[in-house]
C-alpha cells in the first residue's frame, strides 16, 4: 500500500513538473511572438508611417471607439452582449470617422504614438520622462490635426523607434539602457528623414503629373483654336 501511495505521488510530482515546463515552454513562445511582433510593427510604423496612415487610423480610432462604447456599461446594467455589440458598433464607426476625417484620424495616430512614446520615456528615466511624454503627446496631437503629415512623420518614427529599441532587448535576452537608446535614435533619425524623402518624391510626383495634365490640356485648347482658326477661313472664303 505504501509502495502504491509513493508511486501515485511520484506520478503525480511528474505531471506537476511537465505541466509547469509546458507552462513555461508556451509562455516563452508567446514573448517571443509579441517581441517579433512588436519589432515588425516598430519597423513599420518608423518607416511606414505616413504612408500607412489610413491603416492606423482605422485601427487606432477602432480601439478607441471600443473603449469609449464600454463607458456605458460602467454605469447602466447592460448585459455582456449588448455591450460587447456597443463596443464594437462604435468601434466601427470611429474607425470610419477616422479614414473619412483625416484630421480626426491624424489627432488619434499622433496620440497614441506620443503615449507609446512616453511608457518608453518613463521605462528610461521614470515618472518625470512620462509626464513630461504625455504632454508632448497632447501638444503634437493638437499639431498633428492641424499640420497633418509633417508631424505624423515625427510622431510615428519616435514610436516605431521606442517598440524596436525594446522589442530588440527582448529578443536579445538582455537589457541596455545605452544600447536601447541608442537604437532609438538612431531608428528615430532614419525613419524621419526617410518619410520625409518618401513624401517630398510622392510630392514631386504629384506636381509632375499635375503639370503634364495642363500642359496637355494646354495643347488640346491650342489643337482647337488652330481647328477652329481653319473653319473660319473656310467660311470666309
Amino acid at each position: 500500500m505504501n509502495e502504491f501511495l509513493e508511486q501515485l505521488s511520484g506520478l503525480q510530482h511528474m505531471q506537476i513538473q511537465e505541466i509547469t515546463s509546458a507552462t513555461a515552454e508556451m509562455l516563452g513562445n508567446f514573448i517571443l511572438i509579441a517581441h517579433i511582433t512588436a519589432l515588425v510593427v516598430g519597423l513599420l510604423r518608423c518607416f511606414l508611417g505616413l504612408k500607412l496612415i489610413k491603416v492606423w487610423s482605422a485601427l487606432e480610432c477602432f480601439a478607441v471607439g471600443v473603449l469609449l462604447g464600454c463607458l456605458p456599461a460602467l454605469f447602466v446594467d447592460l448585459l455582456p452582449v449588448a455591450t460587447l455589440i456597443l463596443m464594437l458598433v462604435v468601434g466601427l464607426v470611429f474607425a470610419v470617422l477616422g479614414v473619412i476625417f483625416s484630421r480626426v484620424g491624424m489627432f488619434i495616430v499622433a496620440l497614441v504614438s506620443g503615449i507609446a512614446f512616453a511608457t518608453f520615456l518613463f521605462m528610461m528615466t521614470g515618472s518625470i520622462g512620462l509626464i513630461i511624454g504625455l504632454v508632448f503627446a497632447v501638444i503634437m496631437a493638437i499639431l498633428a490635426a492641424i499640420f497633418r503629415g509633417p508631424i505624423v512623420i515625427i510622431m510615428t518614427s519616435l514610436q516605431g523607434a521606442a517598440l524596436c529599441a525594446r522589442a530588440s532587448s527582448g529578443l536579445l535576452g538582455y537589457r541596455n539602457l545605452l544600447i536601447e537608446l541608442a537604437v532609438f535614435l538612431v531608428l528615430a533619425i532614419v525613419g524621419i528623414l526617410l518619410q520625409f524623402l518618401m513624401k517630398s518624391k510622392e510630392m514631386k510626383t504629384k506636381e509632375m503629373e499635375k503639370a503634364e495634365e495642363v500642359r496637355a490640356d494646354y495643347s488640346k485648347e491650342i489643337e482647337v483654336e488652330a481647328a477652329r482658326s481653319i473653319l473660319d477661313e473656310e467660311d470666309d472664303e
